[in-house]
């Protein structure tokens, strides 16, 4: 799975735990408008790999995100990556069945045996980096001046 980190946000996340549960909102709706601006860059990266002969093209659609959950650890994380199932199998040997969509994303970002690495995660993720810290400190700023 596909991580994102925030660098420089630092200061940011410790006036927000100083907040409280006010802060838990701002820190969630952050999260949250992150989320929506990444997602297309996931969406767009992962359908530049999946063009091959086998690709049933349903990786790249099925990218979302969860709800905001709080960690075991503290702070709170949102999770985005492909969701849901796509048919796989081989007629030819009358075999079928079905693999997660994270399953087909992991294997293009790091390859396999057999397959070359076709990276989609991390490129997305580098694109989207001013884009998503735009918005978040947008959020941010707007939760202030409240």
């Amino acid at each position: 799975m596909a991580s994102f980190g925030v660098v420089g946000l630092d200061e940011i996340a410790l006036k927000l735990q100083n907040l409280g549960d006010k802060g838990e909102q701002i820190a969630n709706e952050m999260l949250v408008e992150g989320a929506k601006v990444l997602i297309p860059y996931m969406k767009a990266e992962a359908q530049r790999v999946s063009n091959g002969e086998r690709s049933v093209g349903t990786m790249a659609d099925s990218i979302g995100m969860t709800a905001v959950k709080k960690r075991k650890t503290g702070g709170l994380i949102i999770h985005i990556y492909p969701q849901g199932d796509q048919p796989h199998g081989n007629p030819l040997k009358k075999k079928s069945g079905k693999v997660s969509n994270a399953a087909v994303g992991f294997m293009l970002e790091y390859g396999t045996s057999k397959m070359a690495a076709r990276p989609w995660m991390k490129p997305a993720n580098i694109k989207a980096t001013d884009a998503v810290h735009e918005v978040m400190f947008k959020v941010w700023e707007k939760n202030l001046n409240v």
